[in-house]
């Protein structure tokens, strides 16, 4: 299971076959560790389904879990202080 963490840790989000194809295991090994890690809460995982011209793929994307920074509302951003070659509209 470390080794998969290490992958998605080193690379991002990553799809299960390129996981697999990195290690040099078989698919169904790999999707065995990461339903493992996703059940711990380690990992986040979402099925994926690409078309590439008539060819369909089946995959699962994955992804370290973690928390994502919030953006901050919107008008709730402080004001740059004045420095050295700033100026105010109200000091002139």
């Amino acid at each position: 299971m470390q080794e998969v963490m290490q992958c998605l840790k080193k690379h991002g989000q990553r799809l299960d076959l390129e996981i697999a194809a990195e290690m040099r295991v078989p698919l169904a090994t790999v999707r065995k560790l990461l339903a493992e890690l996703s059940a711990a809460g380690e990992v986040v995982m979402c099925k994926l389904t690409r078309y590439e011209g008539s060819k369909t793929i089946e995959a699962w994307q994955c992804r370290v879990s973690g928390t994502c920074r919030r953006r901050p509302r919107e008008g709730s951003r402080r004001r740059r202080s004045s420095g050295p070659g700033r100026s105010r509209p109200d000091q002139r």
